[in-house]
């Protein structure tokens, strides 16, 4: 079925959001949703919000905002996109295992204020509509992960923001189709990430999967 909240002419006015819940956790399974806010989307105060499935179009000043949870996609058709803030925003842990998510954020694409960053399958963008600004950020301490287990998942992903922060790659990349040791499996510092790999199309390149034993001296950056 199909569940509609708003239009992009006449959005939601609901002062917490298009769709909102206080606490508990948010599933979506499969169907189609539109959900369009004047404040939020999608809004959840406290608990989480897990996509499996089906076709989801969230657009407000923000798209999703979880204030503390956590944020997964495991499946379907996600576009989000932010007209004032972020995209994604999550109090935790962000995880994207599978489905094709455009994630365009005004401010960020996605933003996470206390967790980690996981994008470890699917067709993934994450972008800014803001000139010179990131369009992913993680506090401080935490890490963005970087993995795929299919030849045809793909990540379009811009810069990073967190001035402390690390990047995983748990596969060898393909950058923009062309192999290099810039996308050697391993673990690097976030201007590794800015420098390298900002607006570039990431697809895997092997099957090798790197577990934090196994990394050695000649993969792993000593500025993290």
């Amino acid at each position: 079925g199909t569940l509609r909240i708003g239009t992009e002419a006449s959005p939601s006015t609901y002062t917490y959001g298009a769709i909102y819940m206080y606490e508990g956790n948010l599933t979506i399974n499969g169907g189609t949703i539109y959900a369009y806010g004047n404040n939020y989307a999608i809004h959840c105060h406290s608990g989480s919000v897990t996509i499996n499935g089906g076709a989801l179009t969230a657009n407000g000043p923000d798209a999703i905002q979880i204030d503390s949870g956590s944020a997964t996609i495991n499946g379907g058709t996600v576009n989000l996109t932010s007209t004032k803030s972020d995209a994604l925003a999550a109090g935790s842990d962000i995880t994207i295992t599978g489905g094709t998510v455009n994630a365009n954020g005004a401010r960020y694409g996605l933003f996470n204020s206390g967790g980690n960053i996981f994008i470890t399958g699917g067709k993934v963008t994450v972008s800014s509509s803001r000139e010179n600004r990131e369009a992913i950020y993680i506090s401080s301490g935490n890490t963005l992960t970087l993995g795929c287990s299919h030849s045809d998942d793909k990540y379009q992903i811009g810069k990073l923001y967190s001035p402390y922060c690390s990047v995983i790659l748990e596969n060898d990349f393909k950058i923009n189709g062309e192999s290099s040791t810039y996308g050697k499996a391993g673990t690097y510092d976030n201007t590794y990430f800015n420098n390298y790999l900002e607006d570039k199309t990431l697809t895997l390149d092997g099957v090798l999967t790197v577990t934090p034993s196994s990394l050695t001296a000649s993969n792993v950056s000593t500025n993290v």
